[in-house]
């Protein structure tokens, strides 16, 4: 059984580090309401040099339509190196959605303050 673990911060929120392929390490909020893989803050997709490959129309917070940059990204998830969409943000936060979530379980222990996603059945 693969799995990553994270923790849960004093404002109660689930955080994990991803891991890319080239050994970066992002720390990313866990965003249930997200369907992409990972949303990255611009000045982080320079970090990590990140190729555009296009632009996605996307719909954020409060329903609002925005036009947003896309890269690619390798990713070392749950014991194997994926390539993931990664959409190239203009505000600060770094986020983890459920297309990297898909078929595993996540767990949020708000007692003992920690994620884990695994790949068991």
């Amino acid at each position: 059984m693969a799995r990553e673990d994270g923790s849960v911060n004093a404002r109660r929120e689930p955080w994990l580090q991803v891991r890319t392929a080239a050994g970066e390490t992002l720390d990313c909020l866990i965003d249930t309401g997200f369907d992409g893989a990972l949303v990255l803050p611009h000045a982080e997709a320079i970090r990590l040099n990140l190729t555009v490959l296009g632009r996605v129309p996307i719909i954020g917070v409060g329903r609002i339509r925005a036009i947003a940059d896309i890269a690619e990204l390798e990713v070392e998830w749950l014991g194997e190196v994926r390539a993931v969409e990664v959409i190239i943000s203009s505000g600060d936060d770094s986020l983890l959605g459920t297309e990297l979530l898909d078929g595993s379980r996540l767990t949020v222990d708000y007692i003992n303050y920690t994620v884990t996603i695994s790949d068991e059945a």
